[in-house]
């Protein structure tokens, strides 16, 4: 079993939320091709966990060195709410 840990997708779920995101951030996400294809290459080599891109990788390596507050802020600020 793998775990896809994909970050922002360029899908229609993200076409359909934009009203909701900060528009910035679209240059960030990921073209669905890259997304999957790193997704099936994790399975094939028996990874557990696949977090595919150089910046989301560093994302995930950041978030788990800063608070929960702090990264919980943070995604509220991503997905456009203000606390």
């Amino acid at each position: 079993m793998t775990t896809l840990s994909p970050g922002g997708t360029r899908t229609e779920f993200s076409a359909k939320a934009r009203g909701q995101m900060d528009p910035s951030l679209e240059k960030a996400k990921m073209p669905v091709e890259p997304v999957a294809r790193a997704g099936l290459e994790g399975l094939a080599r028996g990874k557990a966990v696949v977090v595919p891109g150089v910046m989301y990788r560093a994302m995930t390596w950041i978030t788990r060195c800063l608070p929960d507050s702090v990264v919980v802020r943070l995604a509220g600020s991503v997905m456009g709410r203000n606390q």
